[in-house]
């Protein structure tokens, strides 16, 4: 093999790596859009975060997050 195909390689490589990135990095906004609704719905109700969390079965600090962004 020459340098210049060592390079190519990389450069596929590379590009494969950054897709997988990007998939799991769009799965988790996608999910964390999905409880957005349900948790701001509920703390516009007068739950707490700790009681949303609890009843949602999220993390507490997603919760948290989420209320503090809204």
């Amino acid at each position: 093999k020459t340098i210049d195909d060592f390079i190519s390689q990389g450069k596929q490589e590379g590009k494969q790596e950054g897709r997988q990135e990007g998939r799991q990095e769009g799965r988790q906004e996608g999910r964390q859009e999905g409880r957005k609704e349900p948790i701001l719905n509920l703390y516009k109700k007068g739950y707490t975060p700790k009681q949303i969390a609890d009843l949602l079965d999220f993390e507490l600090n997603i919760v948290k997050k989420i209320v503090a962004s809204s």
